[in-house]
């Protein structure tokens, strides 16, 4: 009776071995048509279109004006303000948790130093006294780590970050998101240059609009809001807050937000996104081609990271909409712009500060 019951178990595991191998062969062989679908796309934009680089500066009609790098500027330091109060939250929050030394002291520094002791202990809460810590508080921590590790080249917090923090997909399907990007980009065409669009707040008067208008658009290509990343409309009051406490009085957010923050949206959607990828803003400028062949497409979402101090983090955030000259057409608000290519936004970037971070969610 044992040797039977030992033999079903051991089929029973086979057959279930055999499945899962099947599903998985399956869904790589859906994946890749997928992708040589969306590439085939792309390669058909490119036979009927010319180099961007060879067109004269006459047909350009797409680079940043003066005005919009400085607005994009000013938003990018009001968010750091903002930041800056995260930060003496987390040290705030560290502290109580915590009888090290100069806790507090090290979560608002600057130094890179200061801010890996800082994590270090954090970890050391995270894996100690979980139990203890209210979930608003943790999620804070999280968030903090989020930020900062992935530049810190400290092996244990980066290790410790991939461990925990970054969705892995064991198994991928057709549409892993249930995102279609079709509809997230007629959304944007639609309400690209619109000052008020119902159900959500124009936030440029708070640091800039374009995390959340991208966020809408992914919102209404189909994908789902979890406790991060959401946005919830109490009332008509503040259309366009110009304070958080106009913004809390008629939205209600996660606080830190992935939905309106920069910053954030690029430490959410690095754990959500199907694939990821930063290049330098120089080399994203001398090597149109070879990025525009990447494995990103319509619908895809691209970031500009500026450099501070010894991290980076989220200045602008983009749309793919379209294909164009060989490039990524992007569209998005602050500045409201539709179907800018991407080489003419790297050229206004195009230094050692300046990064683009790439989301895939196809």
């Amino acid at each position: 009776m044992k040797n039977y019951t030992k033999k079903a178990l051991s089929l029973l595991t086979l057959l279930i071995i055999l499945v899962a191998s099947i599903g998985l062969s399956y869904a790589n062989d859906i994946d890749s048509a997928k992708y040589e679908t969306l590439r085939k796309e792309k390669l058909i934009d490119a036979e009927q279109t010319v180099e961007f680089s060879n067109r004269s500066n006459d047909d350009i009609d797409s680079f940043f004006t003066e005005e919009e790098l400085k607005l994009i500027e000013e938003n990018y330091q009001k968010r750091l303000i903002q930041e800056e109060k995260d930060d003496m939250e987390v040290g705030n929050i560290v502290q109580s948790y915590s009888n090290a030394e100069n806790i507090y002291s090290k979560a608002i520094s600057i130094e890179k130093s200061d801010k890996i002791e800082c994590m270090l202990e954090i970890i050391d809460i995270l894996e100690n006294k979980s139990l203890k810590i209210e979930i608003s508080d943790k999620e804070k921590l999280i968030s903090f780590l989020e930020r900062y590790a992935p530049y810190s080249d400290n092996e244990i917090l980066i290790s410790y970050l991939k461990e925990n923090t970054i969705q892995q997909f064991a198994m991928r399907s057709d549409n892993p998101l249930n995102y279609y990007p079709s509809s997230s980009i007629a959304y944007a065409y639609r309400n690209y240059d619109k000052a008020i669009i119902q159900n959500y707040p124009n936030l440029d008067l708070m640091g800039g609009d374009c995390a959340n208008f991208v966020s809408q658009c992914l919102y209404i290509g189909g994908i789902a809001t979890d406790k991060e990343w959401y946005i919830k409309k109490l009332n008509d009051k503040n259309p366009i807050p110009s304070s958080s406490e106009e913004l809390d009085a008629s939205w209600e957010l996660a606080d830190p937000s992935p939905w309106i923050s920069a910053t954030e949206f690029n430490t959410y959607w690095s754990r959500r996104a199907l694939r990821t990828e930063e290049l330098d803003a120089t080399y994203v400028y001398n090597n149109q081609r070879t990025v525009y062949n990447k494995d990103f497409f319509k619908g895809d979402v691209v970031q500009i990271l500026k450099k501070r101090l010894w991290y980076y983090r989220g200045y602008h955030t983009m749309l793919i909409t379209s294909y164009k000259d060989r490039d990524f057409a992007l569209t998005y608000r602050s500045r409201n712009r539709k179907d800018k290519t991407l080489n003419s936004i790297a050229e206004q970037y195009n230094s050692s500060d300046y990064k683009f971070k790439f989301f895939g969610l196809n």
